[in-house]
């Protein structure tokens, strides 16, 4: 199918575009997808390395993200946020989170990479030791 339905927009802080893509209807949830995870890892990265060296890192400039189409997509994405909010659960015990904090920092050893500061947050506030 030819014909752009789908745009991905990356802007910088003043809200001015910094990266253009547009995608055909089969190509478009893939591509939106994959740019957003680049662009949110790209966010959490700097970030991070802003919180753990406030003294040393620049705190990230602000950037945006612009995700439009002519499909159902992104309706269909809102709708099952809302669905999701609206089912009535019962929220997490103290020793559930304590007992996933303690998961979390038992799989240290199996995943690559720097535990990310939220996950550290995480632990130390649900009672795992952190280290």
């Amino acid at each position: 199918m030819l014909g752009t339905v789908g745009r991905a927009m990356r802007t910088d802080a003043a809200g001015v575009p910094t990266e253009i893509h547009r995608f055909c209807a089969p190509c478009w949830p893939e591509n939106a997808a994959r740019f957003q995870a680049r662009w949110n890892e790209e966010t959490r990265l700097a970030t991070e390395a802003w919180l753990r060296a406030p003294d040393r890192m620049p705190q990230p400039l602000a950037k945006g993200a612009v995700f439009e189409s002519a499909t159902w997509h992104n309706a269909l994405a809102i709708v099952r946020e809302i669905n999701l909010a609206l089912r009535q659960s019962e929220p997490p015990s103290l020793d559930d989170l304590a007992a996933f904090a303690a998961q979390l920092r038992a799989a240290v050893p199996e995943l690559e990479g720097p535990m990310p500061f939220e996950i550290e947050s995480f632990i130390r506030a649900h009672g795992a030791p952190a280290g």
